[in-house]
């Protein structure tokens, strides 16, 4: 019996890189178009910037960009880019959880339904801070608090999110015998 258990652990990850795999390829598609999609984008900016000027930081939005005065006049455009938007983010959490053999179909949508606007609120706050910060601590600093903290802090919530679902729903598993 416990050679059969095995053997069926073994077919559900060999299951999970085929899928997870197979849904890679359309997001290596839009990578390779070097696609955008200006309503997100625009989106985006337009709140980051709304969100700025709540904070009294004179900022503007135009289409996917951001324009903010420094105390000396000086303009700072930044774009927000697709990849600024997150969406790889919430792409590889989604084929994650579908990838996933374990739990129900209803039980990963209803995951999916919190964690990627959950995701998309985080990857807000990502670009809102990045803006923030180097408005008031200096632009020299943009790239470090863009690149090494939020880029790599993305990927790792996108991970304990999964890491976490999937440790629930392996416990729903074990209770229900499946």
């Amino acid at each position: 019996m416990k050679k059969f258990s095995s053997r069926k652990k073994l077919l559900q990850v060999g299951q999970f890189f085929l899928v997870f795999n197979l849904l890679a390829l359309p997001m290596y598609f839009v990578l390779l178009t070097d696609a955008t999609f200006p309503p997100l984008q625009n989106f985006l900016a337009a709140i980051t910037a709304h969100v700025l000027q709540f904070q009294k930081i004179s900022a503007t939005s135009s289409g996917s960009f951001v324009t903010i005065v420094d105390a000396d006049n000086t303009l700072r455009n930044v774009q927000i880019s697709l990849d600024s938007t997150g969406w790889k983010s919430l792409y590889a959490l989604a084929a994650l959880v579908v990838a996933t053999p374990l739990p129900s179909w209803e039980r990963k949508f209803r995951f999916l339904a919190v964690s990627l606007p959950a995701v998309f609120l985080l990857n807000f706050l990502r670009v809102w801070s990045t803006l923030w910060y180097s408005f008031v601590f200096g632009w020299e600093n943009f790239d470090v608090v863009h690149t090494l903290l939020w880029r790599e802090g993305l990927i790792a919530v996108v991970l304990l999110f999964w890491f976490f679902w999937l440790r629930d729903a392996v416990k729903l598993g074990k209770r229900s015998g499946v």
